[in-house]
């Protein structure tokens, strides 16, 4: 369960919500890996989402600077991590497959 746990969860989409989410997409292709092969797949994150977020990619270049943060935050690659004062929110990357791909975007978007 600690492999699910630091690869597919973290997900929070309150800041006064202390429990996460776990992404199901990443569950189930690390569960349907593990059924047909019996062991914990080599790759823990799926082909399919690696290669949709670098899709995403061209989609940044719509957004506006202030922008950038929610599309992130919407698309999954951020989440909350505390409330700040008033209506703000520090974020941060959910888990350790989206900050496998994350540096990724951020380098091919912003350089």
């Amino acid at each position: 369960m600690e492999i699910l746990i630091e690869n597919y969860n973290g997900y929070r989409f309150q800041a006064n919500i202390e429990n996460k989410v776990f992404n199901s997409n990443m569950v189930l292709y690390f569960l349907d890996a593990y059924q047909r092969t019996k062991t914990i797949p080599d790759q823990l994150t799926d082909p399919n989402m690696r290669s949709d977020y670098h899709k995403l990619t061209a989609m940044f270049d719509l957004f506006q600077e202030e922008d950038f943060l929610s599309l992130l935050f919407y698309l999954g690659l951020l989440t909350i991590k505390e409330k700040g004062l008033a209506f703000d929110v520090s974020l941060q990357t959910p888990n350790a497959v989206i900050r496998d791909i994350y540096p990724v975007l951020v380098t091919k978007t912003c350089f």
